[in-house]
């Protein structure tokens, strides 16, 4: 695939994964080292939900560990009558000669809402909670470092130029991130290309601990087939 033939060209440490759907995502050359399939409907549910997330590690690399993690997010919201729609699989990564740099890695899908409407469509009910689903993106850590990537439906003109529109959800994440120490890696550059009804967007967020060093964050102009543009970067621990 076109995707396979980027990878083999960079041949990236990891790769964060969004709408997989029920795919188990094979690379030569790379282990699934976290995966959750789409979450579908249960019983006597009419809607579906989520689209899929998955963590690869390059196999063969030296002094460098991966350890899947919970995430422990609940499957009903605070209001207990919608169903959690956004996926995260995480894990923590080990690293150098004792093993002792740890960083956690989180990729995360949280899709657009669509509700009421055409029956055949996903008809979801949008219940995003940043300091939920964050602070369970961090549990359990005993140490500052974090990355969490992935698709986020979600716009403001902090990552997505002076174009881009704030919603509710963008408004959300950029205040957790504030309060948090967190940092968000951009150029401004769309990520998501344009459709007959809508211009190009940047939905796709990396976001970062304070103490690691985002280098060379970079929208690659490949889609590899789909309307997301890869995401390529460098982390440095200090």
């Amino acid at each position: 695939t076109q995707f396979a033939v980027v990878v083999a060209k960079f041949k990236p440490h990891f790769i964060c994964l969004q709408e997989t759907w029920n795919k188990f995502p094979a690379i030569i050359g790379y282990e699934v080292v976290a995966h959750r399939k789409r979450t579908v409907p249960r019983a006597g549910e009419q809607i579906n939900r989520g689209g899929g997330v998955a963590i690869l590690m390059r196999q063969g690399i030296k002094q460098i560990a991966f350890k899947a993690l919970d995430t422990n997010l609940y499957n009903i919201n605070e209001d207990g009558n919608h169903p959690e729609i956004t996926e995260v699989v995480r894990g923590e990564i080990s690293f150098g000669k004792e093993y002792t740099n740890k960083c956690i890695l989180a990729s995360i899908y949280s899709p657009n809402p669509s509700p009421g409407g055409n029956a055949n469509r996903d008809q979801r009910v949008q219940t995003f909670d940043a300091n939920r689903i964050f602070d369970a993106c961090m549990q359990g850590r005993n140490h500052n470092n974090i990355i969490i990537a992935g698709d986020f439906n979600a716009h403001h003109e902090a990552w997505g130029g002076n174009d881009a529109v704030a919603d509710d959800k963008g408004e959300d994440i950029l205040e957790y991130c504030m309060l948090n120490e967190l940092q968000i890696a951009s150029n401004g550059e769309p990520t998501l290309g344009p459709t007959r009804a809508t211009q190009p967007t940047a939905p796709d967020i990396t976001i970062h601990s304070e103490a690691l060093i985002i280098s060379q964050w970079q929208v690659l102009d490949n889609n590899c087939g789909s309307d997301h543009f890869p995401i390529l970067f460098n982390v440095t621990i200090p």
